[in-house]
């Protein structure tokens, strides 16, 4: 236990990870995690534990689909967050750090003054693939954003499925 531990403190920063999911057959993980043997940062983003029937790469794979609904939960918790505080910029009485519109945010990230970049998983592929490229030359991180969520639904339906949350005001 002590040994996976570890290794898993070498491979894994807390503030590198979203979420950890761990997963075997039998009691052994639930021990692991009950134990403690994780640092104490890297247990807080241990999701659950999970069965797998298997130890090897296919006991991966049944990790990952067992654990898909819980994935799906941190998605969208984190999506929610970032439209929160785009929402808070947009609302916010003094210039804030977001803007929206293609066109904008096109000239935002040109100008290397996005943050982070919201796009709406209903917006076209293409335009998806040129502002990411320019998010990436930008050193800009890309979300894509569900619309089954409320904000998700607005970054689609008020700000035309493409904004973002800048680094200074432009």
């Amino acid at each position: 236990y002590k040994r996976v531990a570890g290794t898993a403190e070498d491979c894994f920063s807390a503030g590198d990870i979203e979420a950890l999911l761990i997963g075997g057959p039998g009691a052994t993980k639930d021990y692991f995690i009950g134990k403690e043997y994780l640092h104490y940062e890297l247990q807080a983003k241990a999701l659950n534990s999970f069965d797998t029937g298997y130890t090897d790469e296919s006991g991966l794979r049944e990790l990952v689909t067992n654990a898909a609904g819980k994935l799906q939960e941190v998605q969208l918790v984190q999506e929610k967050k970032l439209m929160d505080r785009f929402m808070q910029e947009v609302m916010s009485p003094r210039r804030g750090l977001a803007t929206y519109g293609e066109k904008q945010v096109r000239d935002a990230l040109q100008r290397g003054a996005v943050d982070q970049l919201l796009v709406s998983e209903v917006v076209d592929k293409e335009l998806v693939r040129e502002l990411a490229t320019l998010a990436e030359q930008s050193r800009s991180s890309v979300a894509l954003v569900s619309t089954d969520t409320e904000g998700g639904a607005a970054l689609q339906n008020a700000f035309g499925g493409v904004a973002a949350i800048l680094r200074y005001v432009t």
